[in-house]
């Protein structure tokens, strides 16, 4: 088959990926710099780590618009957990994607767990599950809509 014949094939070209834009806040900056060089080494064309935090930034502290936040609410800064995802909502923007990184996401009757679901916070990956965590920032990058797969990171 000629290229010119595969133009008009009735398959739909998958689209490119958008590059997700990443804020990582973490107490731990090893752990910060192994997900940020794993994410950005498993998906270069999709992945530009905007920065790595040890606390929610100042508006002013992001440099551009974030993608995805993915934090660790176990830190001092989510004590008062419904203040820190509005805090974190008014530097990022409203339509900013909200990731947990905990051991505890997996629990099922976890506490933790289920205030950040009554705050819309629904994804989520064990700690060092990177291989999840590269899954969500695929499907963020494919643009899939995410009433199909929102589901896969609630446990």
């Amino acid at each position: 088959m000629k290229w010119s014949d595969q133009s008009s094939s009735k398959t739909p070209l998958r689209p490119e990926p958008e590059v997700v834009h990443i804020c990582i806040i973490d107490a731990d900056p090893i752990f910060s710099r192994q997900l940020g060089e794993r994410l950005a080494g498993e998906l270069p064309k999709m992945v530009n780590i905007v920065g790595m935090y040890d606390g929610i930034p100042d508006v002013l502290e992001v440099p551009y618009e974030v993608s995805l936040v993915i934090f660790d609410p176990e830190l001092d800064d989510f004590r008062r957990l419904s203040e820190a995802i509005s805090r974190m909502r008014e530097s990022f923007g409203q339509e900013v994607h909200l990731a947990v990184h905990g051991d505890f996401w997996t629990e099922k009757d976890n506490q933790l767990k289920r205030d950040l679901q009554n705050l819309d916070i629904w994804y989520g990956f064990r700690r060092y599950d990177f291989r999840r965590c590269i899954k969500l920032v695929t499907k963020i990058a494919m643009g899939e809509p995410v009433q199909l797969w929102h589901l896969e990171f609630i446990s």
